[in-house]
Order: structure tokens, then sequence, then C-alpha cells
């Protein structure tokens, strides 16, 4: 559906709210999706677009926000597998097992990606990695439930943690998108953003307000939220502790 539509009839104002508006969804769209009363809509804005999309009640948990599932990364790799061995750690349980996808080529022009999940029926994904050993970089993604298990393992036993191979350190990505598209221009040995993508959650009012900000400032929401972001590090890496006080961290 291709349809251009009025500020005035997507937003209307809250009577003696100066700072918030009402965002009406256009029937002929709730109806051209199926979308109906008591449904959750995630609102996500890239480069302008605001992307809407119905959220499956049976997938909204934190695992699914936060962390591949075994689908996507196969089809990531293009469901090719060159090994497959139990993990070695027990901090994932009994049940962990690793695969990896590895093109066969040493240092420029080779990669791998690899994931750990459970084999019980639930196959919950622990861990997913990638290396590309032509620019000599790695990012993981751990699930958030298990950060502080693997941590204290890596402690025991002496490993550092943070360190891939030789001197490479992990790059870990919070999410998903950002380790998919990565990952998608490692294999396609193509330039990528390496900049980390940081997850942020806002209350609808919030985002509704926000938006508006951006508008009024000529701005992109991405290039609005991206600013502020700046802005708070720098405020945090010049006077840490005052930042903390006015933030009440």
């Amino acid at each position: 559906m291709n349809k251009t539509y009025l500020v005035e009839e997507l937003f209307e104002d809250i009577p003696g709210d100066a700072d918030n508006v009402i965002f009406k969804i256009p029937p002929e769209i709730c109806e051209s999706q199926g979308w109906g009363e008591g449904d959750t809509i995630s609102f996500k804005v890239e480069d302008g677009v605001m992307i809407m999309k119905k959220i499956d009640s049976q997938i909204r948990n934190k695992q699914e926000y936060n962390m591949l599932n075994m689908k996507e990364w196969m089809e990531l790799v293009d469901y090719k597998i060159t090994e497959g061995s139990n993990y070695g750690w027990s901090c994932y349980g009994s049940d962990a097992y690793t695969l990896d996808s590895w093109n066969g080529v040493h240092g420029g022009g080779g990669y791998s990606f690899s994931i750990v999940f459970s084999t019980e029926s639930t196959q919950t994904v622990y861990q997913v990695s990638a290396y590309d050993y032509t620019n000599n970089r790695a990012y993981r993604m751990i699930n958030p439930d298990y950060v502080e298990q693997h941590r204290k393992e890596a402690e025991s036993r002496d490993v550092l943690v943070n360190q891939a191979w030789d001197d490479v350190d992990y790059v870990d990505l919070d999410v998903v998108d950002d380790f998919i598209q990565k990952c998608l221009a490692i294999r396609a040995g193509e330039d990528y953003d390496t900049r980390v993508q940081v997850p942020v959650d806002f209350s609808d009012e919030d985002l509704l307000q926000y938006m508006k900000l951006a508008h009024e400032r000529d701005m992109t929401f991405n290039e609005f939220v991206t600013q502020a972001l700046s802005e708070a590090i720098q405020a945090h890496d010049t006077d840490p502790v005052k930042f903390r006080q006015q933030h009440n961290l």
C-alpha cells in the first residue's frame, strides 16, 4: 500500500498537554495488515521511515528480542556447517552444542561463524560469534541470561573472556540486526559499519515526543537519538561523578 498522509491525519493534539500527541494508525492500514484491538505493535524508525510490525505474544520475551534463534543463524550461514561438537564449558549447561561455518580460507578473505545452542527441544541459543579474518575483527553476542555464568567460568579457567585470538578482542553486540548486518557484509566481502548499535527503549509517549522534537529540528529520529547519546557519553567522560549525580545513577 502506497499512500501519503498529512501530519494532521496521523497526529492529534492532547488538550492541556503541549509536549505530547496521539498517533492514530489509519483504519485502512490496520485492515490491510490484519491488526485489531488489543494487538501490540512495535515501532522502529530507520532513515526517517517508520516501520510498524505486530508482535506475536508468544515470542514477546527477552531472548527473542536480544538473541538470534537457530533459524536465523542457519539462514545467515546459508545452511553450510563445517564442524560441530559438544561445547567444552559448563556455563551453558550439559546440553550445549556448538556448530561452525567456515569458508575454508585462512587470512585475507577468510571468515567463520559459530553458534552455541541447546540440543533440547527449546534450542535456546547461548552464544553466536563472527570472525572476520580479513580485517582482524571478531564480533559476539551472548544470551543476556548467561553473561555472568560465562564470565565466571572464564575467570575460573584463567581465560581472557574478551580475547578472540592473539591480539584481537571480541566486540560484544547487543542488537540482533547489528550482528546480522555485519555477518552478511563479512560473508560478501563488503565494507561495513564497525560502530556498535545500542538498544534504546522508549515508552510510546516518549517515542512520540522525541519524534516530534526530531521533526522540529529537521532531523531524522536516528540522527536525533545518536546526537543525544553522543552528548550524554561526552558529558559522562568529562565529569563522570557529576553525570551520575545529575541522572541519579
